[in-house]
């Protein structure tokens, strides 16, 4: 009987948890791509990439999946609107009530030289208030569902930040210049009924 694509994963995710040994702290790196400023009322996105993915590990190795939380020191500047897992990844967030965005591959992604960097997902944020903030992912390794779980060397953390300004919407004319602008109005509307007034 041919077993469903789902439930060969949890097989072998949970081989690979029997067999999990703490990862090289140097195995990878996760990338964040964001603009370095936004505007209130901007949508933007943050492309979170795995980098360096099979750096010092057996060539039997493979990525199974990730897991992460969304961090952002400021909540109120960022509405997270939601995120899009990369492929070969499968969404699996909706399983995970802990975990803000959760990816598996089944087959997992091998240690052939074509996955040294790894897209990992896509998240979408709306700008809300003005400020400098920072935002990013966390991965808690002590939940088997976070962090970037590899098949025989277990999960490693992914946590990674990013800063971002997000300026004000519009710029508002200083006080001075309005008060300027509407003087030379005036003076020049009454001008013009003074020489109207002469003929």
């Amino acid at each position: 009987m041919l077993l469903g694509k789902n439930c060969r994963f949890v097989i072998a995710l949970a081989v690979g948890f029997c067999l999990r040994l703490p990862a090289p702290a140097d195995a990878s790196v996760i990338a964040l791509d964001l603009p370095g400023t936004a505007r209130v009322g901007d949508t933007l996105t943050l492309e979170v990439r795995a980098t360096n993915v099979f750096d010092g590990l057996d060539v039997s190795e493979e990525v199974l999946a990730f897991g992460f939380d969304i961090w952002i020191s400021n909540p109120g500047a960022l509405s997270f609107q939601g995120a899009t897992v990369a492929f070969p990844f499968d969404d699996n967030s909706g399983f995970f009530p802990n975990t803000d965005v959760a990816g598996s591959a089944f087959p997992g992604l091998p240690n052939d030289g074509t996955h040294d960097t790894i897209p990992l997902a896509t998240l979408t944020f709306r700008a809300m208030l003005a400020g400098p903030i920072s935002l990013g992912i966390v991965s808690d390794i002590a939940d088997l569902n976070e962090g970037l779980i590899y098949f025989l060397d277990g999960g490693q953390d992914i946590t990674a930040t990013a800063g971002l300004t997000i300026e004000p919407k519009g710029t508002v004319p200083e006080p001075h210049l309005a008060v300027v602008l509407v003087a030379g109005l005036t003076a020049g509307l009454a001008n013009r009924r003074r020489r109207q007034a002469r003929r």
